[in-house]
């Protein structure tokens, strides 16, 4: 059976049951976001390497680190990463600084990241600034 995009198969559906034809209409076309196989992390790795890019120019500089780090991005993976290759994959240097910090609250428990999934990307964003901006030492952010 042949892979079909999530648009074909949402106009497939439509057609097929006019309760769904009527939601699509009113509501427009569903939107997935598959979660980022690299977890929160991952997803806020991402988050910064995409900041101030042009979509495919972020991709290859994602792509680059994806391959200097190795299977999994984890605050390990990219801690052991030197900061040569980190460069040479495209990273700037505060983009790199911002990593190296994210990594290192990660790794020390000032930022914990689980149950980030129940909270709003508003609240999210406060407490990671919240975070970003303490210079008392370690607390837990999230």
């Amino acid at each position: 059976m042949p892979r079909t995009t999530l648009r074909a198969a949402i106009a497939e559906v439509a057609l097929r049951d006019p309760v769904l034809a009527e939601l699509v209409a009113r509501v427009g076309p569903i939107t997935h976001r598959p979660r980022d196989p690299d977890g929160p992390f991952g997803a806020l790795v991402r988050a910064i390497v995409f900041q101030q890019l042009a979509g495919r120019a972020a991709q290859a500089i994602y792509g680059r680190l994806q391959a200097t780090v190795g299977d999994t991005l984890t605050p390990e993976t990219l801690t052991a990463a030197s900061d040569a290759a980190l460069r040479a994959a495209g990273l700037s240097a505060n983009k790199l600084a911002s990593l190296r910090d994210l990594s290192t609250k990660v790794l020390d428990g000032t930022l914990v990241l689980t149950r980030t999934s129940r909270r709003s990307d508003d609240e999210l964003i406060v407490r990671l600034s919240q975070c970003a901006a303490s210079a008392a030492g370690p607390q837990r952010c999230i």
